[in-house]
């Protein structure tokens, strides 16, 4: 979701409850809306949102303030248990204890996961392989976004501290 415009615009998409929604605000500033803007989530600028509710569809409503940037993830639960079957346990919301739950959950995205979101956005892959680039970002993001290890990103690298090295 982009939005270079003068003025907020609305970006909407109808999706079922089988989904799980990540949305990650790279640049600007955003508000997801449900309900009939009975509620509704800000996300800022490097931060992202996951929303998942088996009970209730989710449509997407986003309000997108001008020059901004959202980037959006939507996989199937089922996919996205298949990806992390091993794990689950370690996912509190994949976890038994919560399983047909509805999870929200706001986070601020660390340099790592800052990195791939730019890649995306910058990519330059020949047409023939931006489906499989893409395909293979969105696991990357999905591997750093559930990683346990929080001060892992820093320490790989300790360029990624400071905001300017990163982009």
């Amino acid at each position: 979701l982009s939005n270079e415009e003068e003025f907020e615009s609305v970006f909407e998409y109808e999706i079922d409850k089988s989904h799980i929604q990540f949305h990650f605000c790279v640049k600007g500033s955003s508000k997801f809306q449900f309900n009939n803007e009975s509620y509704s989530f800000p996300v800022l600028s490097e931060n992202s949102i996951l929303l998942y509710n088996p009970n209730h569809e989710l449509p997407i409503s986003a309000l997108l303030d001008n020059n901004s940037l959202v980037l959006s993830v939507l996989i199937s639960i089922k996919k996205f248990h298949s990806l992390f079957s091993n794990q689950a346990d370690q996912i509190s919301f994949l976890n038994k204890d919560n399983a047909g739950n509805k999870f929200y959950k706001e986070k601020k995205l660390g340099p790592m996961i800052s990195i791939v979101l730019n890649q995306m956005v910058q990519q330059s892959v020949h047409k023939s392989m931006h489906n499989l680039y893409l395909r293979a970002k969105v696991f990357e993001l999905m591997s750093l976004y559930f990683n346990k290890d929080k001060e892992m990103d820093v320490e790989q690298c300790p360029f990624l501290v400071d905001d300017k090295n990163i982009k």
